[in-house]
């Protein structure tokens, strides 16, 4: 049971609960050898998996023997690209799939993406083509480079005129093994002025510069940060969306049944 001892002293596996879980199965493809251990409920670590083979199978209940959904281990590096140059949105990407995996290195770059449309959507519709777009044209730029990434991701801001009143908000697009999943953050009201301005063809972050008399303000704070005077920012919104979005992936053994 040597293994059994190896897999509890390294084990890194991604089981996102701090309730006491009790091992059912591991499975361990090796080069040479294909290793699956029944232990009797032996206790496991909450920690991360560093192999990149394991298939970890708990269950929270020694009575209970329907297992809880597979986790399969993770890689010790992850490759994230991002369909903006902004370091909002590149910040933004990192910190929010960087929770998810806390002890794995996070390699996070930014490029150029087209949204093929408007450099202002003004509906929830274009916006969100707009992250889509962008996260589609990463992902068909990596496979012409040859430079695969294990995370695809894309943010579109947008604004539209609801019941209400005016608002501005953002679409999230992550692909993941050509996965597409869409998020999408919640809604910032805007000044019937600013929303006029917009309809005019300004873009949100000039009309908030002149308006603030600030600079460059959508690649810091945002109209987020200026709104809410500092108690939400454009990059912890869209965290916060990309967080949700990646639920998918996270439980993937859910989403595809």
């Amino acid at each position: 049971m040597h293994e059994l001892a190896a897999i509890n002293n390294h084990l890194a596996g991604f089981i996102p609960t701090k309730q006491k879980l009790y091992l059912q199965q591991v499975t361990i493809n090796s080069n040479k050898n294909n290793y699956v251990i029944k232990p009797k409920m032996v206790k496991i670590p909450y920690n991360v998996v560093n192999f990149t083979t394991v298939i970890i199978m708990v269950n929270s209940n020694k009575k209970e023997h329907n297992p809880m959904p597979t986790f399969t281990a993770i890689p010790q590096t992850l490759t994230i690209i991002v369909g903006s140059t902004n370091p909002v949105k590149i910040n933004a990407a990192k910190q929010a799939i960087g929770q998810y995996f806390p002890d794995v290195h996070i390699n996070c770059t930014g490029m150029h993406a087209p949204s093929l449309v408007a450099d202002q959507p003004m509906t929830e519709a274009e916006t969100k083509l707009g992250a889509i777009n962008r996260a589609q044209f990463c992902q068909a730029n990596a496979k012409v480079v040859d430079q695969h990434a294990d995370f695809y991701v894309a943010m579109e801001g947008g604004v539209d005129q609801f019941d209400h009143s005016p608002a501005t908000f953002a679409y999230m697009a992550i692909i993941h093994n050509d996965t597409l999943s869409v998020g999408r953050s919640a809604n910032l009201p805007l000044p019937q002025t600013i929303f006029n301005a917009l309809q005019a063809g300004e873009e949100l972050g000039k009309v908030m510069d002149r308006v603030f008399n600030t600079h460059n303000i959508k690649q810091k704070g945002g109209a987020i940060g200026l709104l809410t005077r500092g108690l939400a920012t454009r990059e912890s919104i869209y965290t916060q969306a990309l967080v949700l979005a990646m639920a998918p992936f996270i439980n993937a053994e859910l989403f595809n049944d």
